[in-house]
């Protein structure tokens, strides 16, 4: 920051929203609300912490995700019916699934998270799935083979 009393490095803060210039109005975990020119300053960004809020987005609709357990939920959910994408509030790429697997995610942290929940989902729809492959319908099992 080009500020002679710039924030200190490491601090974190939240974006409330992008002036007319393309700053980040930031109110920082120190109190001060210095905003942050984007193009300019050197930051990096933090995905999801707490109460941030995600929008999933499918095929049949977009839904606000307020938790990690919302996005597995979201995900085993609309995922079973095609890919999704999840955004930040403000648009920005987070996630992409190929189904109900993670085919990109920007924060690993949250990654190795959101996989302790969604992994025991992705395996009951695995073992619901294969199940369901294995069932034979009783008409063909009693079937004499002499029919075919």
């Amino acid at each position: 920051m080009n500020d002679p009393q710039a924030i200190p490095a490491r601090t974190k803060g939240e974006i409330l929203g992008i002036d007319d210039a393309g700053n980040a109005l930031m109110k920082w975990d120190n109190g001060r609300s210095l905003s942050l020119a984007i193009e300019v300053d050197k930051f990096h960004v933090l995905q999801l912490e707490n109460n941030r809020k995600l929008i999933g987005q499918a095929v049949d609709g977009n839904r606000n995700l307020r938790s990690i357990e919302d996005v597995a939920d979201f995900i085993i959910h609309h995922g079973q019916y095609g890919d999704i994408e999840i955004v930040t509030e403000y648009h920005t790429p987070f996630m992409k699934t190929q189904g109900i697997y993670i085919s990109s995610i920007a924060d690993t942290e949250y990654r190795d998270e959101l996989q302790k929940i969604l992994t025991p989902m992705q395996n009951e729809i695995e073992m619901q799935n294969s199940s369901s492959d294995d069932e034979v319908p009783e008409e063909e099992a009693d079937m004499d083979i002499s029919q075919i």
